[in-house]
């Protein structure tokens, strides 16, 4: 029951822990925790973005790795320099969670767009079978095949986060596929763990 909790209290962390806060607006309640086990010679690293990854303007035809701004032409290159960095380490297994994207309030239709093309070209080019990096696809869960988290998602009424329902409704598939992937079914199973 403890492991259970744990794991919960983790996942909900992973979640919210998008914060709009600046740091001069942050009091002493507002921490992080980080929660290790050493696995061994092997690890499983997840990685994930929050929703503001989806505020994606237009290319304008001069990709740049070390761009800040949000184009899917910065992105491409990014996530291709990230790829080849974790191929490196073959014996660690690295689970990324597709992009989380904004309600439809917050976001334009362009960007939504823009957004779902990233995810599709992450999920059909960028992501390869018989590697050690893996999908787990928050995208298509908060979305079901839509532009936008869906509205029944919405922690409140304008806000990009997710609620406790709909969190609590990804524990399983999310555990599931963290499982697929240290038992080696990851290439082989549906990569939103359902």
């Amino acid at each position: 029951m403890l492991t259970k909790q744990l794991f919960f209290f983790t996942f909900i962390v992973l979640l919210f822990s998008c914060n709009n806060k600046k740091p001069e607006n942050m009091s002493k309640k507002d921490k992080a925790i980080f929660l290790h086990h050493s696995t061994g010679t092997t690890g499983l690293i997840i990685w994930k973005h929050c929703y503001p990854v989806s505020d994606i303007s237009e290319d304008i035809g001069s990709p740049d790795i070390e761009a800040e701004e949000h184009r899917l032409e910065n992105y491409k290159l990014q996530y291709e320099a990230l790829k080849e960095k974790m191929l490196e380490f073959p014996e660690t297994k690295f689970l990324v969670w597709t992009g989380a994207t904004h309600a439809e309030v917050n976001t334009t239709e362009e960007k939504a767009k823009r957004m779902k093309e990233f995810t599709n070209w992450v999920r059909n080019d960028w992501d390869k079978k018989g590697d050690n990096i893996f999908l787990w696809d928050f995208y298509e869960l908060e979305t079901e095949g839509g532009l936008y988290l869906k509205d029944e998602h919405m922690l409140r009424e304008g806000d990009s986060h997710p609620n406790r329902p709909f969190a609590e409704s990804l524990i399983p598939m999310f555990g599931k596929r963290i499982v697929d992937v240290f038992t080696n079914k990851a290439d082989d199973s549906d990569i939103t763990g359902k």
